[in-house]
């Protein structure tokens, strides 16, 4: 049976903003969904009622120098014990086959903001294996979006407390309870004010824009790359134009197909079966 209740009706947002002011107890939330999902809107939320300072600048989408230098300001007491930071699109900022780049950096950071300085920092991501195993370690709240209602202007979404066993290295998830001590299945809340929606959309269109453009790039260089060697006379040529390097190289430089052919990575087997090597040249 399903229990939906109001989180903003629940203890949980008083008593998480004086763990923060008062003790500060730092906390990390991660919420997950598919786009669409209101794990965006739901994390908003969170933070403008958490925090009543809480606006878009507190906000990184999918960029992770901007949110290195929001933990960076606030190792350096720019925000207050209470406030708030969002990292949207987690998956793109750390994506796990790159924390080796990034991770021990930011995990560092996280780990002194969130036990000093009592800060609220929310991490969205469209799954949570995105998201490193070093980085869920430290989450203490968990969520999935289960939609929008933009008619009833709310979003609902699962919210679990995670407590961590670290003599065996396990994380356990536990329905979020009520003020009555109760599980519940399904919280909602209400959209955020602080931010204009279709503005927010906007920008996040223009992030995965962005993502798909150096996708697009990537290809291309693949496509286009680059080769060079020695006995190339310095020269460096395109994949596009293998063809007519190999033929410069055997007919100006006296090279052997088989060592032009090495050269810009294509297979012997393309000029014996199309017989276009001249007859003096020899693989």
């Amino acid at each position: 049976m399903e229990i939906i209740k109001n989180l903003e009706d629940a203890p949980f947002i008083s008593n998480l903003r004086t763990g923060l002011v008062e003790h500060n107890q730092g906390r990390v939330i991660l919420l997950t969904g598919l786009p669409g999902s209101g794990k965006s809107m739901t994390a908003v939320r969170i933070c403008e009622k958490v925090d009543p300072t809480f606006d878009l600048s507190r906000i990184s989408i999918g960029d992770t120098v901007e949110f290195i230098k929001m933990l960076e300001a606030a190792l350096d007491g720019k925000y207050k014990p209470g406030s708030a930071i969002l990292g949207d699109e987690m998956g793109v900022i750390v994506p796990a086959r790159d924390w080796n780049t990034y991770g021990n950096r930011i995990t560092s950071q996280t780990f002194q903001i969130v036990r000093k300085l009592g800060l609220l920092i929310i991490m969205t991501t469209p799954m949570r294996r995105l998201i490193d195993v070093h980085a869920r370690d430290m989450v203490h709240y968990y969520g999935n979006g289960r939609g929008i209602d933009y008619k009833a202007k709310r979003s609902e979404f699962k919210l679990y407390e995670i407590r961590y066993d670290d003599w065996i290295s396990e994380p356990f998830r536990y329905n979020l309870k009520d003020g009555d001590g109760n599980p519940v299945n399904i919280w909602k809340m209400a959209l955020p004010t602080s931010i204009d929606i279709d503005d927010y959309e906007a920008k996040k269109d223009k992030l995965l824009r962005n993502v798909l453009v150096k996708a697009r790039e990537i290809f291309e260089g693949i496509q286009e790359q680059e080769v060079g060697g020695n006995g190339g006379n310095g020269k460096r040529f395109k994949t596009k134009d293998k063809d007519a390097v190999i033929k410069e190289l055997v007919e100006k430089e006296g090279w052997t197909y088989e060592k032009a052919c090495k050269l810009v990575n294509r297979s012997t087997s393309h000029y014996r079966e199309n017989n276009i090597r001249p007859s003096d040249a020899s693989f």
